[in-house]
């Protein structure tokens, strides 16, 4: 379990806000969906298709 932390945005300005422990589950959600994005910003900044290309994906 990971202990989670974002920011809330409001007239005050940027508050860090701690949410707590995620379930285990959640944590791995989050991560699959921020790998799925730092390969495309990988494949944007090399202009490398294959780490963009949907193709390669083992449930499409």
């Amino acid at each position: 379990m990971k202990l989670c932390r974002t920011h809330i945005v409001d007239d005050s300005g940027i508050q860090r806000t701690f949410i707590g422990d995620l379930l285990l589950q959640l944590t791995a959600l989050i991560c699959t969906d921020i790998n799925v994005r730092k390969l495309t910003v990988q494949g944007l900044m090399t202009e490398n298709r294959d780490h963009i290309s949907s193709k390669k994906h083992p449930f499409s």
